[in-house]
């Protein structure tokens, strides 16, 4: 069994000057089984639309649904993983957020299919990290300029990404997880807070 759950989005530090924020949070579950290696889908899901978690000042903590913050395996899973991208959402359309987290998904899926046949398992380092950043980085981006130049503009403000991966050798594992997502120089900081829990 495996199962990782975020919990709670915290604002450490607001993203507007005036005002509540409107903290969004993109997750993208990564897991490494049998099926997935077969099915070549590594990236599992999540709603979009339910990640827009609601108003929250500085210090104030939101809950994150289990349709945003929740992967459970009973069996299976060797390698488990979640990338997240948070934003203060004021002004994106449903439109916008559905394709820009599909496109999203889907060049990281991609990313993760191009690393196998290189480095099969081993850790994904530095350098191709920032490479699959900028390739997930680009695809949002394009996809929201389909949608709207406007909303692209002025429709939110990118709290920055992160990412928790584990590779499941060990039999019993219960961990707290963390990741902070930091906007361009610290403008704006979010926390995330959850717990992995695996038995094998």
């Amino acid at each position: 069994m495996v199962d990782l759950r975020l919990n709670t989005l915290t604002v450490v530090k607001k993203a507007d000057l005036v005002g509540r924020d409107e903290p969004m949070l993109w997750t993208m579950f990564i897991e490494i089984s049998l099926e997935a290696v077969n099915s070549r889908q590594f990236v599992v899901t999540t709603d979009p639309i339910a990640s827009k978690l609601g108003k929250a000042g500085k210090g104030d903590s939101l809950p994150i649904p289990a349709s945003v913050g929740h992967f459970h395996r009973e069996s299976g899973v060797g390698f488990v993983g979640v990338a997240v991208m948070g934003f203060d959402n004021d002004r994106r359309s449903d439109a916008q957020i559905r394709n820009g987290y599909a496109a999203g998904a889907a060049a990281l899926n991609q990313a993760i299919v191009e690393h196998f046949p290189k480095h099969g398992v081993a850790q994904i380092e530095a350098a191709e990290q920032a490479e699959i950043n900028a390739k997930v980085r680009q695809a949002i981006v394009g996809a929201f300029l389909e949608t709207s130049v406007i909303r692209t503009l002025f429709g939110g403000t990118p709290v920055g990404g992160g990412s928790f991966t584990k590779t499941l050798t060990n039999p019993s594992i219960d961990e707290a997880v963390t990741l902070t997502l930091h906007a361009k120089n610290d403008r704006a900081i979010y926390r995330v807070d959850g717990r992995l829990q695996s038995q094998h």
